[in-house]
């Protein structure tokens, strides 16, 4: 090989590496989250809460994936059965960006510790859900520290307790 095909080839190998190093983080780029996704979260949840399954089933747009109500019902009341105690809360959602897609998570119940259920969607185009899945709030807060693209619908924040002054005159 001659020194002149040599040196172009040099050269072609620096730009594509180049070009694959520039490449890498545009394709790890998060697309933008919707807000509609996290009050849809919000939604299903109540829905569940109240055991109307077909309905939350519909509002998460699960069956647009090929999905089955029958399945996403018997997953609720195996994997989150503290949605039947339809006592569900609500103002807290978190949707995070894993490198590959958003997870939108919801605690079943007030997150006051670690070993709470929250219902998580997954959303490759961060516009529609993809699929279900659980996990513990714990792992949820982990996966939530590890991510750089991070919406927060009310991050959890326990009551403190009100205090209220003894009245002077009495």
């Amino acid at each position: 090989m001659s020194l002149k095909a040599k040196k172009i080839l040099a050269a072609c190998l620096m730009l594509a590496v180049a070009a694959s190093a520039l490449a890498a983080p545009l394709a790890l780029a998060a697309p933008a989250l919707s807000d509609r996704l996290l009050t849809a979260a919000k939604d299903v949840l109540s829905l569940l809460s109240y055991g109307e399954y077909q309905k939350a089933f519909a509002k998460a747009r699960l069956d647009e994936r090929g999905l089955s109500v029958d399945d996403f019902q018997k997953f609720v009341e195996t994997k989150l059965p503290d949605v039947a105690t339809g006592t569900v809360q609500q103002d807290v959602t978190v949707g995070f960006y894993d490198g590959i897609q958003w997870l939108v998570a919801i605690p079943v119940l007030e997150p006051v510790n670690g070993d709470v259920q929250a219902l998580v969607f997954t959303s490759v185009d961060g516009r529609s859900f993809d699929s279900y899945t659980n996990m513990t709030w714990s792992d949820v807060l982990k996966a939530v520290d590890a991510s750089t693209d991070v919406v927060w619908d009310d991050a959890y924040q326990p009551k403190a307790p009100l205090v209220v002054p003894d009245d002077p005159g009495a």
